[in-house]
């Protein structure tokens, strides 16, 4: 028994067709899809997807399928498993680049019929049943961005739930730490590349406190509320005009990266300060709350320090439009 089971239908496809054909070395996508479709095995496919999901006693089982509609996901909500939806909202012109750049399916699969697929899918809900749901979005570079988590804990123990929120969260700090340092390599403004190294540093920062509670829930000692703050008060002192004196401004075209930089900024700390309030609500444990308030707090005072930046670059870009006084 391992710790992720991973259900691929693709590959219950593929030996399906290799059982049938043992003697083919060299099989592409096209040719089993083709087989299934001759041969009326597709809900075979799924009838034996769902057997195996069914018995899987793997801590972590991952449906790699696209569930598209309610109805198709409604056999993987099992009553017992903590369930978790993956989202992606792709707009169709990046859909259809992705879908190109897998030559294996591209060649047997329409684009005429990946844009019906997409207008069909239903975005999963809470009250479909998932205790969590996770949504990406791309940003201006097609880079797929985390971003709005929702948990809703049902009939596990409060330890337990404690436990997952902590690792999501530990993900989560993570993946902004790794958008701050990215976006820091191309931004114009020195001031938003400083900006963007000390959130990179909160994240990290946050990552090993997240981590720490984690690890003492896990031992049984439970949440330590008492632990000490992370020191951020000094994160007052980036606003202390730390535009004031830094040379030659950028051109507007480059500013406007770091407009796009920042408002997704806002956007993540505004997300990740909603999940923390959310899963205060959802554990038991006094201190637990407390420290999860906490970090709702420090991620509120990100979205402030963010907001000010956003403000000063709104005005220093209308000062050079000609639009200052306001």
């Amino acid at each position: 028994m391992g710790d992720v089971d991973v259900i691929s239908p693709d590959a219950i496809r593929m030996r399906l067709y290799k059982k049938a054909h043992p003697e083919e070395e060299r099989v592409d996508y096209g040719k089993v899809w083709d087989w299934l479709t001759e041969t009326g095995k597709h809900e075979l496919v799924r009838k034996l997807t769902k057997e195996r999901f069914a018995k899987s006693v793997a801590r972590f089982v991952y449906i790699d399928q696209m569930n598209l509609t309610r109805r198709s996901r409604r056999p993987f909500l099992l009553t017992d498993r903590f369930k978790v939806a993956v989202y992606f909202h792709l707009d169709e012109e990046t859909l259809l680049e992705r879908h190109r750049r897998r030559s294996d399916k591209a060649a047997h699969i329409s684009e005429a019929a990946v844009l019906v697929n997409h207008r069909k899918a239903e975005e999963p809900t809470e009250e479909e049943g998932f205790d969590l749901i996770i949504n990406y979005y791309v940003d201006e570079h097609k880079r797929s961005l985390l971003s709005k988590c929702y948990t809703v804990k049902k009939g596990v123990s409060d330890v337990q739930k404690s436990i997952e929120i902590l690792e999501f969260a530990m993900k989560m700090e993570l993946e902004a730490r790794d958008f701050y340092r990215e976006s820091g390599d191309r931004v114009a403004r020195d001031d938003v590349r400083r900006l963007l190294s000390r959130l990179a540093e909160w994240e990290e920062s946050h990552h090993r406190f997240l981590k720490e509670q984690r690890d003492r829930l896990k031992s049984g000692a439970g949440w330590d509320a008492s632990a000490i703050p992370l020191d951020e008060s000094e994160a007052r002192d980036i606003l202390e005009r730390p535009w004031k004196g830094r040379g030659v401004e950028p051109p507007l075209s480059e500013e406007a990266s770091d407009f796009s930089v920042i408002r997704m900024a806002l956007g993540m700390e505004t997300d990740f300060r909603n999940f923390y309030l959310k899963a205060v609500a959802n554990v038991n444990d006094p201190d637990g709350k407390a420290v999860l308030t906490k970090l709702a707090d420090w991620e509120g005072e990100h979205q402030k320090i963010i907001d000010e930046q956003y403000r000063q670059l709104h005005q220093d870009f209308m000062a050079q439009m000609g639009f200052a006084p306001f």
